[in-house]
């Protein structure tokens, strides 16, 4: 994995051909889960927030949530694409209703979600 996040539901994974990947057994009395289910999509970084809410960046700089997220359900069910300015994007973050985006430029933006 090139990139890893874990979350209250469990933890995700990016890639080096930026296939997303979810931890499936991860607890917190044990990280180290039973392996991975891959979830359809692609992006080159995917972060989560301490609600369990997922979010990703692909490698054309387009940001996406995770939608469908739920105890019973911790894959959640589909990407839906975010709209933020005409910026691309390299980077985000994501806690308590806030994203935080990085540009490909190095510029930061903090927007309500």
């Amino acid at each position: 994995m090139k990139y890893y996040t874990c979350g209250p539901l469990g933890c995700w994974g990016v890639n080096t051909t930026d296939d997303i990947h979810f931890r499936l057994g991860v607890t917190p009395s044990f990280c180290q889960g039973t392996g991975w289910q891959q979830v359809a999509g692609k992006l080159s970084m995917i972060e989560v927030g301490t609600d369990g809410s997922v979010y990703g960046v692909s490698r054309e700089g387009e940001v996406y949530r995770r939608d469908g997220i739920t105890d019973i359900n911790p894959l959640g069910t589909k990407w839906t694409q975010l709209y933020y300015k005409c910026y691309k994007f390299s980077h985000v973050s994501y806690d308590l209703n806030q994203i935080w985006l990085i540009t490909k430029d190095g510029k930061t933006f903090q927007c309500e979600v």
